[in-house]
């Protein structure tokens, strides 16, 4: 959020914001719960850069359209998820990739991946009219001993 005001606020060097209430708070005292909620409460900040020499304020942005734009409440949701239920999508990600390498080319082809294989195949209409057929296929049982994944022949295995 500190970055996302700078941006907005017009001041990339700013070392604070203020709030409202008058407050500059530097950005060690900007990470502080008590302050960091206060700050997103605020109706508006603004960064401004503070020296010896004087201060130069930035814009002032709403602090909801400033949550808004930076998608605060979806990642604060996604930071509260239990680690059983991200445990649980990876494990359904994992099974899915095991489904996906191992379905036979048959399945794939007339599951989704027919107009990828098909486009693959221009100009090799005789090859796309057998395998369309069931004439030329991976699944058929005299090639399954001859196809090894990296080799080139089939002692190379």
């Amino acid at each position: 959020m500190w970055y996302e005001i700078l941006r907005q606020g017009g001041q990339p060097s700013a070392n604070a914001v203020s709030t409202p209430s008058g407050v500059a708070l530097t950005l060690q005292q900007f990470v502080e719960d008590g302050n960091f909620d206060a700050v997103s409460q605020a109706s508006w900040v603004r960064p401004i850069v503070t020296s010896p020499y004087g201060n130069t304020a930035g814009e002032s942005i709403q602090t909801r359209q400033l949550l808004t734009a930076m998608k605060y409440q979806a990642r604060a949701n996604l930071l509260q998820r239990s680690l059983d239920s991200i445990e649980g999508e990876i494990n359904a990600l994992r099974k899915q990739i095991v489904r996906l390498k191992t379905v036979p080319f048959r399945e794939a082809a007339r599951k989704g991946y027919g107009s990828i294989i098909a486009s693959s195949l221009a100009g090799l209409e005789v090859v796309t009219y057998l395998m369309r057929r069931g004439f030329f296929d991976t699944d058929y049982v005299d090639y399954l001993g001859y196809f090894y994944e990296g080799a080139v022949l089939a002692g190379s295995r």
